[in-house]
């Protein structure tokens, strides 16, 4: 009996640990307050999708769309059309951006955009891709 509950108690412990392991940290909440010029004359770049803002313009560059880890920007460029796989270059002018904590939205034409400003220079989509912010120098 003493081995049985024994074997039993480590199944249960290797369980939780398996399950305490895998699960991702996806907590992109910060204190930080976002302003509209922690945007503009930057781009933002996450591996998949390039984000430009300057004035009330901003520029999207985006390629492998709807591959592997998502973007919130996969949907409305498939909706759009846009092929999985494919590749986007968009400009927007009139672009909107107000700010709220630590959150950003950003209002263009037929879509609006929601990031969270984790780090000084990570913004973080609702899908959790993180976009790292550059200076584009010209």
């Amino acid at each position: 009996m003493k081995k049985s509950f024994s074997f039993f108690s480590l199944i249960i412990i290797c369980v939780l640990l398996a399950v305490g392991c895998s699960e991702e940290n996806n907590n992109y909440s910060s204190d930080l307050d976002a302003h509209k010029r922690d945007l503009d004359g930057y781009f933002f770049d996450s591996g998949r999708y390039q984000l430009y803002f300057k004035d009330d313009k901003m520029m999207i560059n985006g390629r492998d769309i709807g591959k592997d880890k998502k973007s919130v920007l996969d949907e409305i460029y498939l909706n759009k059309g846009v092929e999985l796989g494919g590749t986007v270059m968009e400009e927007y002018e009139n672009v909107e951006v107000t700010t709220n904590d630590n959150k950003y939205t950003i209002k263009v034409d037929d879509f609006t955009l929601e990031f969270t400003k984790f780090k000084d220079h990570i913004i973080v989509d609702s899908e959790n891709m993180e976009y790292i912010r550059n200076k584009l120098e010209i």
